[in-house]
């Protein structure tokens, strides 16, 4: 199940069925049939379960509030089928054990690495393939093949290889044996050319998330380091935000024009030598302000803000280039999509694991070890910085981690031994 995750639907052959079904689901149908059919099961809930089922709840309310359609129906789906697959991982931890479900999503993540750096190969020798997206006068790039293997673009790519690099690094760390641990830093070394290969700016997420996790795992380290790197680290993030929303180039500079023509950034300013040019992830936020000043309470419903983009052409605020796009911010595409309140109960559901996460992270530091929850949490901080500039709530990936995050934020009431770190 695991291992058909990062397939996405448009690499799946379903005989022209217009129906996002991906391997992984398939997969997950008959593993929860096994699994919830199986007497001596018992299915445990608790409150990160709950925290899950409320989010689902949301999507499904919006049936009442809004105008009945196909598409409707399908995105209310997903987030239900979602919970399944973290619910699915839960169980599976419990019963197999954190590592046995780790190890089958690196290998995953392994193979995808291996098709992105094979896809590019073939592109450099001048074949085409549906492994590789061009992109024609990328900012500051040109016109660039960028690896994205099975995944949907390069940087859902790189949203896999960030969960998996940060979960390869615990196995690094965690093997005792220097066999496992040289194939385990050759499997990081594999995925970070694919993650370079991808030229995803997830990687900045990446870089700066493995410092973070180094500034509060490294005991030995000194004061003046340890708050230079995790400095280091918050620069990082918020380059990561300003970089993914502005582009800085020459006057009149030619490759700044095209990159204008092919939607990519929209009309700037100039100071002095330099012009200043928001992209496209500050339009698309600018969009999801304007159509939320319409309803703010009940919102559009899911999946329904891609069909403003003819509205927000006409009023200037999308170029003619932009198309059926969310709003590339989490936050604000709950809101304009579900309702306000769905908005205030993502800052509270956050809150609540951030809460969590901060006790037993710190508790860690002190006790010098469980340093997987370290890396889970430089992970969350990484990727709440992501929802910034994507959508993340469908992202099957991130709901794979979620299971894990709460398995350990739970391990006391479930299964404590099957997680045993060793000391640094």
């Amino acid at each position: 199940m695991v291992f058909f995750m990062p397939f996405h639907a448009n690499f799946w052959p379903l005989f022209d069925l217009k129906i996002p079904v991906q391997p992984s689901e398939v997969m997950l149908s008959f593993f929860l049939i096994a699994s919830y059919l199986n007497k001596r099961e018992k299915i445990n809930f608790d409150k990160y379960d709950l925290i899950a089922i409320v989010w689902v709840a949301f999507n499904v309310l919006t049936l009442f509030t809004v105008s009945f359609n196909k598409e409707i129906l399908i995105e209310v789906a997903k987030p239900f089928i979602l919970f399944l697959l973290y619910k699915a991982v839960r169980e599976y931890i419990l019963k197999y054990g954190i590592k046995d479900t780790i190890i089958p999503f690196i290998f995953s993540i392994v193979f995808l690495s291996l098709l992105a750096i094979i896809g590019l190969f073939l592109d450099f020798l001048g074949l085409n393939n549906i492994l590789i997206l061009q992109a024609q006068d990328f900012p500051y790039l040109g016109s660039i093949g960028r690896a994205r293997a099975f995944t949907s673009t390069p940087n859902m790519l790189g949203s896999f290889l960030l969960v998996s690099l940060l979960l390869t690094l615990y196995m690094i760390i965690d093997s005792n044996k220097n066999k496992s641990k040289y194939i385990y830093i050759s499997i990081f070394i594999l995925m970070v050319f694919a993650f370079i290969f991808a030229i995803s700016k997830t990687i900045v997420l990446m870089i700066a998330s493995i410092i973070l996790f180094y500034s509060l795992y490294k005991k030995t380290l000194s004061r003046a380091i340890k708050y230079s790197l995790r400095v280091l680290s918050l620069s990082l993030f918020l380059f990561y935000l300003i970089a993914s929303h502005i582009v800085i180039g020459f006057v009149n500079n030619k490759e700044m024009s095209k990159s204008q023509e092919e939607g990519y950034i929209s009309e700037g300013v100039q100071f002095g030598g330099f012009y200043i040019a928001p992209t496209v992830y500050y339009l698309l936020k600018k969009g999801g302000i304007e159509v939320l000043r319409n309803d703010y309470l009940h919102g559009l419903g899911p999946g329904q803000y891609k069909k403003q983009y003819k509205t927000l052409r006409k009023k200037n605020i999308y170029n003619d280039t932009m198309g059926k796009y969310n709003p590339h911010f989490t936050f604000l595409k709950a809101i304009v999509e579900l309702g306000i309140f769905s908005g205030f109960y993502m800052v509270l559901a956050f809150i609540t694991i951030f809460k969590d996460f901060t006790k037993r992270s710190l508790s860690a530091v002190k006790n010098t070890d469980g340093f997987l929850g370290l890396i889970l949490f430089s992970l969350i901080i990484g990727i709440f910085v992501e929802s910034f500039v994507t959508d993340i709530m469908n992202f099957r990936q991130y709901w794979y981690l979620y299971a894990i995050v709460a398995w350990y934020l739970n391990v006391e009431k479930s299964n404590k031994n099957k997680c045993n770190p060793p000391k640094n």
